[in-house]
C-alpha cells in the first residue's frame, strides 16, 4: 500500500496539475463507466465538526475522499480543513493507496471552477469577482488566472 502525506502531496501538486488532472477526472465521470455515488454528509461527536465522504469510480479508478471541518483547529496550529484520499486496487478491493490531502483538496477545488469558467465564460472574460477572503479565495484567483487574463 502507498501511503502519501500532507507534505509529499503538498509538495507535489500545482494549478497546472490540478487543472489537468481536474478536466480528465470530470470527462471519466460523465463516461460510460464512470459512477458518482451519493456524498454522505455527517457530524462528528461535537456538532461544530462536519465531515463529508464523496466515492465514485471507473474503469480504472476506485476510489473516496474524505472531507473534514473541524472549527478549533487553527487553536492547536492545525487547518480547519483536511481531506484523505483513499484508493482501492481494482482486481481485489484492498487499500491501494491513502493520500493526506488537504492542500490538494485546496488546489482541486479550485481547478474544478476554473475547468468550468473555462468552458462556460466568455473567452475575453477580465474581470473576476471572489466573494470571501478565506483560504481558498487564493487558490480560487491563481487557478482561474491560468485560465483568463484576470
Amino acid at each position: 500500500m502507498i501511503f502519501v502525506s500532507e507534505e509529499e502531496s503538498a509538495g507535489l501538486i500545482t494549478h497546472e496539475l490540478a487543472f489537468s488532472a481536474v478536466r480528465a477526472a470530470l470527462v471519466a465521470a460523465a463516461s460510460e463507466d464512470g459512477r458518482v455515488f451519493p456524498a454522505v454528509l455527517g457530524r462528528a461527536s461535537d456538532p461544530d465538526n462536519t465531515f463529508s465522504v464523496k466515492s465514485g469510480s471507473t474503469a480504472d479508478l476506485t476510489g473516496l475522499k474524505v472531507g473534514s471541518f473541524w472549527s478549533r483547529n487553527p487553536q492547536k496550529g492545525l487547518p480547519r480543513h483536511s481531506s484523505a484520499i483513499v484508493l482501492l486496487d481494482q482486481e481485489t478491493g484492498r487499500l491501494r493507496a491513502v493520500v493526506e490531502a488537504g492542500r490538494v483538496n485546496a488546489y482541486r477545488t479550485a481547478a474544478a471552477d476554473a475547468v468550468a469558467a473555462d468552458l462556460l465564460a466568455r473567452p475575453d472574460s477580465e474581470t473576476l469577482a471572489i466573494f470571501g477572503a478565506g483560504n481558498q479565495a487564493r487558490h480560487e484567483v491563481s487557478a482561474l488566472a491560468l485560465i483568463r487574463p484576470i
